[in-house]
């Protein structure tokens, strides 16, 4: 998930199945945590869900099924033999420029081929009917609000795999049948959805006890589809000049570890996609390089001090535990200077962390 999650009414169905007319139906399932239980799963808890309610919803030929978000996700249908969508493309055509540190100093990254949101992945995508012809998407939304419900028509047997390209390992499918074959009823598809959500609870709750190696620092702790939003330790004590390893080993969520004045990296964290539209051509969401990209060039990070940039700025970039992504998952940080350093993930800014030097 690249944005923080957002506190949300509890109670919703497991699973909605409302006669639309006397030959066709709708399903409703959830993006996002079934339930939110207060200080456990969902919300603004440590732990969340990246699932949906039922990992396979079955209906009629003709039918629909309506998706309801308790988080911020997409629900992304790729076209027929087609791979998985990437969220983060590069743009070779056009370059970061003109970004700055507070020292005054160019990024390394200036010149260097931008990287956009794939507009696939976060744009609108389709109409209102799947059929596996092309790509069918509801879109991401980036203001901290929730994506409003989406419904798309199957009018087609087969079965139908999508994702939410916010977190690519969250996935689920359609299985569309002929009229005549029998599908679950509505008890079936709650008592599915339940037996999905208590695993996740139960996870939740296991997930938040766990110690990494010595002079490690771990973003995450997931589980099943469970993440854990949170840094453990929370707080490390290390000697000046120790090597800390910072990683990150989830494949749903990716995380920075970010070091700097607190309003500097706030306003990072609510400008890490920045709409451009060149003189020509489409208008595109270009992925912040102060935020996603390391603030210093590989292929191993300086030392920090605390002043790094001219204001203490020190950044690993994007990190995720996915083996096929360009992005590393750790990076190693020597802290060179006796002191109380605070960090920050910048695409989760409610998880924070402290390195105390000395």
């Amino acid at each position: 998930m690249f944005r923080p999650r957002l506190a949300l009414a509890a109670g919703f169905a497991a699973c909605i199945f409302v006669p639309a007319s006397a030959h066709a139906a709708t399903k409703t399932v959830i993006a996002g945590p079934l339930h939110i239980v207060k200080g456990v799963l969902g919300g603004s808890a440590q732990a969340d869900a990246d699932s949906f309610s039922l990992t396979t919803v079955t209906i009629h030929v003709g039918d629909k099924v309506r998706w309801k978000f308790t988080s911020n996700n997409t629900v992304t249908f790729r076209k027929n033999g087609h791979g998985d969508i990437p969220l983060v493309i590069q743009n070779s055509f056009a370059t970061y420029d003109g970004i700055n540190d507070a020292a005054g100093s160019p990024f390394w990254f200036n010149n260097t081929p931008e990287y956009v949101l794939n507009p696939q992945a976060v744009l609108l995508q389709g109409k209102t009917t799947e059929n596996g012809g092309d790509v069918t998407g509801s879109g991401a939304v980036f203001d901290g609000s929730l994506p409003k419900p989406y419904t798309l028509k199957f009018t087609r047997v087969g079965t139908y795999v999508y994702a939410s390209t916010l977190h690519p390992d969250m996935k689920a499918k359609v299985v569309v049948v002929s009229r005549h074959r029998h599908i679950p009823s509505a008890r079936d598809d709650h008592a599915q959805a339940n037996s999905i959500f208590r695993a996740e609870l139960k996870a939740a709750k296991g997930g938040r006890k766990f110690t990494p190696p010595k002079d490690t620092i771990q973003a995450g702790n997931d589980t099943l589809s469970v993440v854990q939003y949170a840094f453990f330790p929370q707080t490390l004590h290390v000697a000046v000049g120790t090597k800390v390893t910072v990683q990150v080993k989830s494949l749903p969520e990716s995380h920075t570890f970010t070091f700097g004045p607190a309003d500097y990296l706030q306003n990072l964290a609510n400008n890490f996609e920045v709409p451009i539209q060149p003189a020509t051509g489409p208008a595109k969401i270009e992925l912040n390089g102060q935020l996603s990209l390391p603030s210093d060039p590989g292929p191993n990070l300086p030392a920090y001090d605390g002043t790094n940039h001219g204001n203490g700025f020190y950044n690993t970039g994007i990190l995720d535990g996915n083996k096929i992504s360009p992005r590393p998952s750790s990076e190693t940080i020597t802290f060179s200077k006796a002191g109380t350093y605070t960090y920050t993930d910048l695409l989760h800014p409610s998880m924070h962390g402290t390195v105390i030097v000395g």
